[in-house]
């Protein structure tokens, strides 16, 4: 079973840390860009060290799903993430057929902490958008060059509010950029 992640502190964290918006332009050949940040995180995240899978992706028609449960090091401790991703490639935006990728922490019981504390991704939204006009599959297969949008907020547990402002935006921004070399190219 799977519950929402909620501390005593809960409202007043969301209202405080900020919800960051940030978009790169890509090239790559692959309709499957969404699956690749979806199961290849180590490739574009350097403090990444171990994930799993704790319920295998269910499906509807529109949208899949799966409960991904991670572990992050950084310098200062080990961040231990369990999210619900809900994911698809049939989203429009702009008047064009996109891949979305929406992620938020939850409590799942197969996922035991494994980190020193136990992170929570209040909203992290990606969103990748074909640059051609045509909204059909064919622009999606054919097309190469997309813009990667995503929307990030997050209580990463042991950070204060002022190293939220100061930092998570620039480490956000490496991410991606990590991504446009290592992961979708």
């Amino acid at each position: 079973s799977c519950v929402e992640c909620k501390t005593s502190d809960e409202n007043e964290k969301e209202e405080k840390v900020k919800l960051w918006k940030l978009v790169v332009d890509l090239e790559c050949d692959s309709i499957d860009s969404i699956r690749r940040l979806l199961y290849n995180r180590a490739k574009w995240d350097e403090i990444f060290i171990h994930s799993s899978v704790v319920v295998e992706s269910f499906a509807d028609n529109q949208m899949n799903a799966d409960v991904h449960h991670y572990v992050v090091k950084d310098m200062n401790m080990t961040r231990d993430f369990c999210e619900l991703r809900i994911f698809s490639d049939n989203v429009v935006f702009n008047k064009k057929r996109c891949q979305c990728l929406f992620s938020r922490s939850i409590e799942h019981d197969k996922a035991s902490r494994m980190g020193d504390v136990r992170a929570n991704v209040l909203k992290n939204v990606y969103l990748i958008e074909p640059l051609k006009s045509s909204s059909s599959t064919m622009a999606l297969n054919n097309g190469t060059k997309f813009r990667l949008h995503q929307l990030y907020s997050a209580d990463l547990k042991g950070y204060s509010f002022e190293w939220y402002d100061k930092y998570q935006g620039h480490l956000l921004k490496r991410y991606l950029v990590n991504m446009k070399t290592n992961l979708l190219l």
